[in-house]
């Protein structure tokens, strides 16, 4: 039995091991790159809509508050989903 940095005993070869750990490593490097990308995005997105004065102080409280009106069925939730740049279901 050999024990990772993490104390949990494991009973695999060395080779095993190594590759578990690369694939977990090979996980979150893609995990980061992701993040990287939509952090990217996201400053793109700052620079190309600054925010406008009257709404800096919301911002920097981290709360800014939008009302969507609409008739019924025209998108108004996929409109604020998109936005918000979150997928449907």
């Amino acid at each position: 039995n050999t024990r990772e940095s993490t104390g949990v005993v494991l009973n695999r070869s060395a080779p095993e091991i190594v590759s578990c750990a690369r694939r977990r490593l090979e996980g979150a490097l893609t995990t980061l790159r992701e993040a990287n990308s939509e952090l990217r995005e996201a400053q793109a997105d700052l620079r190309a809509y600054p925010v406008p004065e009257y709404l800096a102080p919301a911002q920097e409280q981290g709360a800014i508050m939008i009302g969507v009106t609409g008739y019924p069925g025209v998108g108004k939730s996929s409109w604020v989903n998109a936005v918000r740049r979150v997928s449907s279901p």
